[in-house]
């Protein structure tokens, strides 16, 4: 109906999405990369002033001085394809990468007195502020293997702590968490981002 609910609470800016991910290179495929299952989980929070409802219904009207927060815990079961050829077989330190699968959101809308609950005026039922919403993962990144900086140093590392090679990435996200059509008006969840970090091959 044209609300905008969350950029109305929390704003439209962008979001700090903390995460971490471990992927399984189970399959080679020679002369190409490599392929097999990986698993995510992260967390982003949102917070901003409580709106006041109106008499009449939910219609948010002015805004209170009581701090209400939206918890969000991404977890993703995804498909990667890393093709690292151009590292394994020419030495450029480039691994480009795609992942592709489905993720499930826990979520948990939070006020001063814990999960939020809004209580129908007309039937008197009430809804806890919490579930769970679940879709689509998709990705694409790129790599760059930072052994070449000091391949000496790097080969020490991986006698000790068996890193194989440590990676500086950049990613690209497309997460649409709407309910896939199994689930009756779902929170949806998710959005484009950019992720930047460390990866660690073992």
């Amino acid at each position: 109906g044209g609300k905008t609910p969350f950029a109305t609470v929390f704003g439209g800016g962008p979001r700090l999405l903390v995460s971490a991910e471990f992927d399984w290179q189970a399959l080679r495929i020679p002369h190409f990369g490599t392929l097999g299952p990986g698993v995510g989980v992260g967390f982003t929070e949102a917070s901003g002033n409580a709106m006041f409802a109106s008499p009449h219904g939910p219609t948010m009207t002015t805004t209170s001085g009581e701090t209400t927060s939206l918890d969000i815990y991404p977890f993703d079961a995804l498909a990667v394809l890393r093709i690292d050829v151009l590292w394994h077989d020419l030495g450029v330190p480039i691994v480009p990468y795609l992942k592709a699968g489905f993720g499930v959101a826990l979520w948990r809308a939070t006020n001063t007195l814990g999960t939020s609950v809004y209580v129908d005026p007309k039937s008197g039922q009430s809804t806890s502020g919490e579930g769970h919403s679940i879709g689509t993962h998709v990705a694409l990144g790129i790599a760059f293997n930072l052994n070449v900086i000091d391949s000496s140093a790097a080969k020490d590392w991986d006698e000790q702590s068996g890193v194989n090679s440590t990676y500086l990435f950049a990613e690209w996200t497309r997460e649409d968490l709407d309910g896939l059509g199994l689930q009756s008006d779902p929170l949806r969840v998710g959005g484009t981002g950019w992720t930047f970090g460390l990866a660690f091959e073992f």
